[in-house]
């Protein structure tokens, strides 16, 4: 007797017939997962290059703010270009002065220092070029700014901001002329305008002892006469003519003005 298990005919049956690959469909079936956690690992990857995204937006913000924290470092540096005029600036002061250091009286209107656009009335002159102006006369610091080459390189410290309007303040002066004597000053005109200015104190006259005059100081009047626009010519006639008890009225920038 044959005895034969159902199964095994099955089997020989597909062997037979070529068909025997279902065995292998489990397996594929077992593969498919792989795929699935591939793509569930995709928005993992795509929620990493969010990160480098942010990090480039504090990067690109870091250099916008870097510019406005630096400080300027040439707000008391200016390049001048001298014209046929000068520098377009007047002095006062000097070392062997009550004030004790060179300082701009005045900007002229259109001048090559008004150009530079970063000068102003009472700021205090401290190099010029290599020239160290803290320990300068009067006179030493206007030969060198007058020798100085066409262009200069002026180095210069500002103590306090002033409104333009109230840059200048006018001070009353009287001094007492005697018989046969001047009042023991000298004046300078402007090169460029209209104006008149003390240039030196004589030791020991009447505007020396007097003690409120200062180098620079612009003669606005005397007596009645208005030297405002005056030349220094007219100026000169007026002050010689003057006698007795003699009024001025100069025009100083309250920065220059010293407590007594």
């Amino acid at each position: 007797m044959l005895v034969t298990n159902p199964k095994e005919e099955d089997k020989c049956q597909a062997e037979a017939d070529g068909t025997a690959k279902p065995a292998l469909m489990p397996r594929r079936e077992s593969l498919a997962p792989s795929p699935a956690k591939v793509t569930k690992a995709v928005p993992v990857t795509n929620t990493n290059t969010k990160s480098p995204a942010k990090t480039t937006e504090k990067a690109t913000v870091k250099p916008e703010e870097k510019p406005e924290e630096k400080p300027k470092k040439d707000d008391t540096k200016v390049e001048i270009v001298k014209d046929a005029s000068g520098l377009g600036l007047s002095i006062v002061g000097g070392k062997d002065t009550p004030l004790g250091g060179v300082f701009i009286h005045e900007i002229h209107s259109g001048g090559p220092a008004e150009k530079g656009g970063k000068l102003k009335a009472g700021d205090q002159i401290v190099k010029v070029n290599d020239v160290d102006f803290r320990n300068l006369t009067h006179k030493e610091a206007l030969n060198a700014l007058r020798s100085a080459q066409d262009k200069v390189v002026l180095h210069f410290e500002r103590k306090e901001e002033t409104a333009p309007e109230n840059v200048y303040q006018d001070i009353s002066v009287t001094l007492v002329k005697k018989s046969g004597k001047g009042l023991g000053l000298s004046v300078v005109g402007r090169r460029d305008g209209p104006g008149v200015f003390i240039s030196a104190l004589v030791g020991g006259g009447v505007a020396d002892t007097n003690g409120q005059l200062l180098q620079g100081d612009q003669i606005i009047k005397v007596n009645e006469s208005d030297l405002s626009s005056s030349t220094q010519d007219a100026a000169v006639a007026i002050l010689k003519t003057a006698s007795g008890d003699v009024n001025l009225v100069v025009r100083r920038l309250k920065i220059l003005t010293k407590p007594t």
